[in-house]
């Protein structure tokens, strides 16, 4: 049995949120994956985060942190989840540019982090590199 969702004030709001910002929404298309060797890739970026300072990604001699704010709570914040953000904010931001690379080559220091994203690709582990 399905129960429904009462419409308050903040359900609406944010569904107006929603309507307004998926017709602006960038699509990453991580299924359109193959295989290549590392030095074919068009773009290469490094990714990394911590639990009490920052996230960060680098690439080409341009460097983008992000300072984590501390908050007050018993809730234990994951760091590979922060792993994950930082890598999500890398794909965002070069998905945004003109022309966005087609063989990205991302390096973080974990595949806890990126194996969400692998298993949403259907990939299996032997698929993922690490070095």
């Amino acid at each position: 049995m399905n129960t429904g969702i009462a419409l308050n004030a903040d359900v609406i709001r944010s569904l107006e949120w929603l309507i307004e910002v998926i017709p602006k929404a960038i699509g990453v298309h991580f299924v359109d994956a193959t295989h290549w060797d590392d030095n074919e890739a068009d773009f290469v970026l490094w990714t990394d985060a911590s639990l009490c300072l920052r996230l960060a990604y680098t690439y080409g001699g341009c460097g983008f942190a992000y300072a984590i704010s501390p908050v007050n709570t018993k809730e234990k914040i994951d760091i590979f989840f922060l792993k994950l953000v930082a890598i999500l904010l890398a794909v965002h931001h070069i998905a945004l540019f003109p022309n966005p690379p087609k063989k990205v080559l991302l390096w973080t220091d974990s595949l806890d982090s990126v194996a969400p994203i692998a298993l949403s690709m259907h990939l299996s582990p032997s698929t993922i590199q690490s070095s």
